[in-house]
């Protein structure tokens, strides 16, 4: 039997949304496979990027850690000096105290500071200075051209620089941070 002109619109129709919904079915798995190699790309890019700037976040990782550590040197270095000038400052007083309180054990100090003097000046050097006090001591050399102090500030002074290290090695030692000065 012959379609009827209805039949044949509808049958026409039926095919338009079948194709349509093929031509659509294709788009969207286009649009999926497209998206998902979008992703992969990207993903990609970001593996990439993390892998070139992971050498960079070490080294600044490191940079920060050996500023951190060198800041913690500093500061016990600094911790040292203080505790080092404390231990002779200590020591310049108990001298003073000395002078003070123990003429006869003073004087025998002074005595082997001129003593020590005088053999820095050469042989047959003489001291000059007021003796008592300790103050403005200094031993001349018999041709006067070398002069050595010998004043007790001074000694204190150059014993400060020949005993800093020993001295800061000592503190360490008590603090519990073993030898060495810094």
């Amino acid at each position: 039997e012959p379609m009827s002109g209805e039949a044949i619109l509808r049958s026409i129709l039926e095919e338009s949304d079948r194709e349509v919904e093929a031509i659509k079915a294709d788009a969207r798995a286009r649009a999926d496979e497209m998206l998902a190699q979008a992703r992969a790309a990207a993903d990609a890019r970001v593996r990439d990027a993390v892998l070139a700037a992971e050498p960079m976040l070490r080294a600044d990782a490191a940079r920060r850690v050996n500023a951190a550590r060198l800041r913690l040197l500093h500061a016990r270095a600094e911790r040292r000096a203080r505790e080092v000038a404390l231990a002779f400052d200590e020591a310049a007083r108990r001298l003073g105290e000395m002078a003070r309180d123990d003429p006869t054990r003073w004087r025998a100090a002074l005595e082997r500071l001129s003593l020590a003097a005088c053999r820095q000046a050469g042989e047959g050097a003489r001291l000059e200075g007021p003796g008592g006090s300790g103050e403005r001591l200094r031993a001349v050399s018999p041709d006067g051209r070398l002069h050595v102090d010998a004043s007790v500030a001074a000694r204190v002074e150059r014993a400060r620089r020949l005993l800093v290290d020993e001295v800061a090695e000592i503190l360490a030692a008590d603090d519990g941070e073993g030898g060495g000065a810094g």
